[in-house]
């Protein structure tokens, strides 16, 4: 390698005039990874952030660029993705409250029990698997530790038995196509 210096003497180039040129070379390469960013922004309909949009470059585009490249050119297009909200959870207990009515707390926070089937506790957790939700309840026995009983709901399947049974195996339309006949 030759000092940056003596190769511009040679060439007859200022050294501030390499400079610029490489600094134009980046601008091109700049505005070719600006019109491919805002065409996979356009895509997914504002919905990526720069980290996905990095990864859909490599895939669509083959390119290998990093995350803070497509951060700063984001930033410089005034592109930013689309946040979802979180849907808000309410327990049966909050809506309880809400509605003004307010179970007695029986136990005082007290969660010890001297014999068995003195005290029990119940729970209700929900599980997601896909689309269907799934409620898991079960009944525990504070002295002894043990589950008394428990019992799973398969709600998804549950509603949609429910609706095929009451359409009689038909799709909503052809039952309505039914009706009006």
């Amino acid at each position: 390698m030759y000092p940056i210096t003596e190769v511009c003497m040679v060439l007859g180039v200022s050294r501030s005039g390499y400079y610029k040129y490489l600094s134009t070379r980046n601008l091109h390469r700049d505005k070719s990874m600006k019109k491919r960013i805002r065409t996979i922004y356009e895509q997914r309909k504002g919905i990526y952030g720069y980290r996905r949009i990095q990864a859909e470059l490599l895939r669509q585009f083959g390119c290998r660029v990093t995350h803070k490249k497509v951060l700063r050119i984001m930033q410089n297009l005034g592109l930013k993705a689309i946040i979802r909200r979180k849907r808000a959870y309410m327990t049966t207990y909050q809506a309880k409250v809400s509605d003004g009515r307010i179970a007695d707390h029986l136990l005082n926070r007290d969660f010890t029990a001297q014999e068995p089937n003195q005290k029990w506790v119940t729970d209700v957790t929900q599980y997601r698997i896909g689309e269907e939700r799934i409620y898991l309840s079960a009944i525990k026995d504070l002295c002894t530790h043990e589950i008394i009983a428990y019992h799973i709901s398969y709600i998804y399947f549950y509603n949609e038995e429910r609706l095929q049974l009451k359409l009689n195996k038909l799709t909503p339309s052809e039952f309505r196509r039914q009706l009006a006949a």
